[in-house]
């Protein structure tokens, strides 16, 4: 006598079982999913994680627990590239971003001069960062549901 109920059990926590091991990314390699994508004046890096997460580098350094989309903004250089997905591997830029915008669901904790602490539920974040020797005036325009139209430039100040 077949238990349909009990089958439909077994398959649903099979289906279930990729959920439960763990998952995790170090800098840039790990659970991760990205894009880049180069506007007329930008360079938009962004990357989706999920499980644990740790982040090295110094203006967005700490670790999440659970889900986490990061936008790294920079200003364009003259390379151009396409619109590119990334699995598992999402290229890092050398230099320092001029905005990191983030989202956290979960257990987040962060390790930057403009953040030093502990979060859990939701945490969204915009950070823009100067260094500490330079003088300059950046103008941004983000879109967070169309990255295309996201817009920067970067003034020296003399």
């Amino acid at each position: 006598m077949r238990r349909p109920a009990l089958h439909a059990a077994k398959l649903l926590s099979l289906g279930l079982l990729p959920l439960s091991l763990p998952a995790c990314a170090a800098g840039s390699v790990g659970t991760l999913a990205g894009r880049t994508i180069d506007t007329p004046s930008a360079h938009v890096v962004s990357i989706y994680s999920l499980g644990l997460e740790l982040r090295i580098r110094s203006e967005d350094a700490g670790f999440s627990f659970g889900f986490r989309h990061s936008v790294y903004l920079y200003p364009k250089l003259k390379t151009v590239s396409a619109d590119t997905p990334h699995f598992f591997f999402v290229a890092a830029e050398a230099r320092p971003p001029l905005k990191v915008i983030s989202q956290t669901i979960g257990l987040e904790l962060g390790a930057t001069p403009t953040f030093s602490g502990l979060e859990l539920g939701y945490a969204e974040r915009a950070v823009s960062s100067v260094p500490v020797h330079e003088s300059r005036t950046s103008v941004i325009h983000y879109e967070s549901a169309h990255f295309e139209n996201t817009k920067a430039e970067l003034v020296q100040l003399r």
